[in-house]
């Protein structure tokens, strides 16, 4: 349990993740799915998790497309959202509590780079096999 979530899927990319999250539901999937990657292949496969009158949210933003067979959005009834709801206001209150220890990101941050290594690692970065949640390029 991580953050007081009853259940984590690590997505591996073999197709393993739906089995999973159909053990944990029962079958029934999720009634709200929240795609905040920002990766249009991790977004166009996100309906796949998405229970019968559930709703997907887009938070993160992709500049490439994002596709999908229609089926999977119209015949589970699913209500599909985009979200940018953050106001400046929210950017301060998350920063502080970061700074004052109330968010903990060490467990976000996988991979670490310098300046002087990063073009030479980053391919590495975009590959899932990676496992990268969140490379962090360090100054100093």
């Amino acid at each position: 349990q991580v953050y007081g979530v009853p259940h984590t899927i690590h997505f591996t990319g073999d197709g393993s993740e739906l089995e999973k999250m159909q053990q944990i539901t029962g079958g029934d999937k999720y009634v709200v799915v929240a795609d905040a990657t920002g990766n249009q292949h991790s977004m166009s496969s996100a309906l796949q998790y998405v229970s019968h009158s559930g709703s997907l949210v887009f938070v993160g933003i992709t500049t490439g497309e994002v596709t999908f067979k229609h089926p999977l959005l119209h015949k589970p009834e699913m209500s599909l959202k985009g979200s940018r709801n953050a106001m400046p206001a929210d950017f301060t209150r998350i920063i502080g509590l970061i700074e004052d220890g109330t968010i903990d990101t060490q467990p976000w941050i996988t991979h670490r780079t310098t300046f002087d290594t990063m073009i030479a690692e980053f391919e590495s970065f975009t590959r899932p096999e990676s496992g990268v949640i969140k490379a962090i390029i360090a100054l100093s």
